[in-house]
């Protein structure tokens, strides 16, 4: 089972380097690729958030849902960044 779960720490790396950048000096097509990279990490954290078969030295799902908070941050601190209104538009982009 352990092995179609994903890798947290790893999850909370990419989400690291995601948020120290400078959002005002990243180019838009950059903030794109980090927009896809970021809806990723947020699927794959909502893949475990729900399941009680998680193994006992897995995250809890309390760390899980502070995970999924904060990348649901990242996502419109990125959202505002590549669109400066802070408009998403309706397919969320």
């Amino acid at each position: 089972m352990a092995q179609d779960l994903p890798d947290i720490a790893e999850i909370r790396q990419t989400l690291d380097l995601i948020q120290q950048q400078n959002t005002t000096q990243t180019p838009v097509d950059r903030l794109d690729r980090e927009h896809a990279v970021l809806l990723s990490l947020q699927n794959q954290v909502l893949s475990v958030v729900t399941r009680e078969d998680l193994p006992a030295d897995y995250t809890s799902p309390d760390d899980l849902r502070a995970l999924l908070d904060a990348i649901e941050n990242t996502v419109q601190q990125n959202r505002t960044a590549r669109m400066p209104s802070g408009d998403a538009g309706p397919d969320g982009l």
